[in-house]
């Protein structure tokens, strides 16, 4: 499937009425269309034909991967005869891929599949790891070049880029591939190192302009990528090798795990950066090592034009998903349905509440439980030390014990450990300093006696309760003296953006979202490795139960100090 925007939906099924009646294809069995792209150059209008095929029989095709861009801005095609709408992406790429004297034989998802039947895509869909594993060749269009820079500036779909950074970025790649764990770079552009690669500015920051390109940031994209046994990157008519891709990935990567690039400037470190983790997070999904919730994890910020491909565009990466989580690829189901099934599913799977931490911000839809893990959310970088889940033991072992009523409510065993009393404000880089100075006297530490005044769980001071929390938070280590000399700039690590730090009743400390309020609850649940944070229901219907709010991180707590070895705890309702 390719991918839209988030807001286009309804724009695509519109442009789909447009095309010829479709044949309907045998839902019974794994039948699917080909695309016939007839042969013709230059301005010659671009003809296509359909024609059935079962994937048993295995036909040859080549499937096209790439991104819709906007659908209301379109193009004509002539499709069996007829004349119909395309997107402007798609016209450019079946026009960059058309053979001048052969019929190329593609498989194209706005072409070869019926938006506007959900019984078809959804059967579609259910075979597109097959049609993907099949393909002779995946075809990874990236988008169009264009000459003309004002264009290119003003470009929003992300399907276009310049001329002059496409053959720097593709040159920079084959050179960085093919220097192998022996590359070496320079950034130096006045260098001429013999055998070195040259970083240049301008070279380092073309990659950065290429993996800026919607294709990298799309769902359906990863799978499209991985599965297939052969594919190549295109930009017009530069292409390279995935593998190309994969093996200069690395070679930055080696390259600066030998840290020897002294006279590398910041932004080129961060351009280089962008391309190793566009690249790498796609591989991270390649073999059979991976979990459903991880990959879930690595991609939840992509986009999408239907929020439930959030979830059905990952299912394809191994068959075994679908069953063991109970949830199959099925448009006729709300998101509410396939993000609850998907929740509870991912519950049961790994039989803790690891799939509780969400992967975006609180859900504001009303027929979703707070618990439920909501795709359709706007994105989060709240951190939370999220990062470090599995280091933690907050329930010390004790064993899951969940239920899920008739009226979707989560019945979970814990233990209540304390009430938040006191929030700072989230932090915000743009606010740093300011929200260093509030948590320093939140917490009492602008004095020797408020420092050295002793934490509730232990021995250790406030001052040192406040360095572990901190430094959990950064995944490193620091010693007192060198924050007390402000050496170490904590505010800068990515796990405590947009966290608060909160104080409980009880005068234990923590880091939690920026949602929390002072009032909520912080509990330990049996199969948690974080504590979490409850609101309790005052009034109405649901009073004496509880909204979930998220996981939190508690000094003191995270290795299961709070719980007994007896303890039995008691049942929260979170609905």
């Amino acid at each position: 499937m390719s991918s839209t925007e988030p807001s286009s939906l309804q724009d695509i099924q519109a442009l789909q009425a447009n095309l010829v009646p479709l044949q309907p294809l045998d839902l019974k069995a794994k039948q699917i269309r080909i695309l016939h792209l007839l042969p013709g150059q230059g301005d010659d209008p671009i003809r296509c034909e359909l024609y059935p095929a079962y994937l048993s029989d295995q036909p040859y095709y080549e499937a096209l991967s790439y991104v819709w861009g906007d659908p209301k801005v379109v193009k004509p095609i002539f499709l069996e005869d007829r004349q119909v709408q395309v997107t402007t992406n798609l016209e450019a790429a079946l026009r960059a891929l058309r053979l001048r004297e052969e019929t190329r034989h593609m498989w194209v998802d706005a072409l070869c599949i019926n938006q506007t039947d959900d019984a078809e895509k959804t059967h579609q869909v259910n075979l597109m790891s097959e049609i993907y594993k099949g393909t002779a060749l995946a075809l990874l269009w990236l988008g169009s070049i264009t000459a003309d820079a004002q264009e290119y500036e003003d470009e929003e779909s992300g399907s276009k880029i310049s001329y002059i950074d496409a053959a720097n970025a593709f040159d920079f790649i084959r050179k960085a591939a093919e220097a192998g764990d022996d590359g070496h770079f320079v950034f130096d552009e006045d260098s001429r190192e013999a055998g070195a690669i040259q970083a240049t500015l301008d070279s380092c920051y073309a990659l950065w302009r290429l993996v800026g390109l919607s294709w990298w940031h799309r769902i359906w994209t990863v799978q499209e990528a991985v599965l297939p046994r052969k594919a190549i990157i295109l930009c017009d008519s530069l292409k390279l090798d995935w593998s190309t891709f994969v093996m200069a990935s690395k070679t930055i990567k080696k390259h600066d795990e030998k840290e020897c690039c002294i006279d590398l400037s910041s932004a080129q470190g961060l351009y280089l950066l962008s391309f190793w983790s566009s690249v790498n997070q796609i591989e991270y999904c390649r073999g059979t090592h991976l979990k459903f919730i991880d990959a879930l994890r690595v991609h939840n910020k992509r986009t999408a034009g239907d929020s439930r491909d959030y979830l059905y565009a990952l299912l394809g990466l191994d068959t075994d998903w679908g069953a063991q989580l109970s949830v199959l690829v099925d448009y006729s189901l709300s998101p509410q349905e396939v993000f609850y099934r998907m929740t509870t599913g991912l519950i049961r799977l790994s039989n803790n509440l690891t799939p509780l931490i969400r992967l975006r911000q609180p859900s504001t839809d009303a027929l979703l439980p707070t618990w439920v893990n909501d795709l359709s959310a706007a994105a989060d970088s709240s951190g939370v030390i999220f990062q470090r889940y599995d280091r933690y033991s907050a329930s010390k072992g004790m064993a899951l014990s969940v239920g899920f009523s008739p009226q979707r409510e989560l019945k979970s065993r814990g233990i209540l450990v304390d009430e938040v009393e006191r929030i700072s404000d989230p932090y915000d880089l743009t606010r740093k300093d300011e929200i260093y100075r509030q948590w320093i006297e939140l917490l009492e530490l602008d004095d020797v006696k408020g420092r050295n005044r002793p934490y509730p769980t232990g021995r250790s001071s406030y001052l040192e309760a406040f360095h572990r929390l901190i430094s959990d938070g950064l995944d490193r280590d620091f010693s007192v003296a060198d924050w007390l000399d402000g050496v170490v700039s904590f505010y800068e690590s990515k796990n405590i953006w947009n966290s608060c730090l909160f104080i409980t009743k009880k005068n234990l400390i923590g880091l939690g979202y920026k949602h929390m309020r002072v009032g909520d609850m912080v509990h330990v649940l049996f199969g948690g490795n974080y504590p979490f944070l409850l609101r309790p229901i005052k009034e109405g219907r649901d009073k004496g139960c509880y909204t979930y709010i998220g996981h939190c991180y508690v000094q003191g707590i995270m290795h299961g100090e709070a719980v007994q070895d007896d303890d039995k705890g008691e049942v929260f309702t979170i609905v």
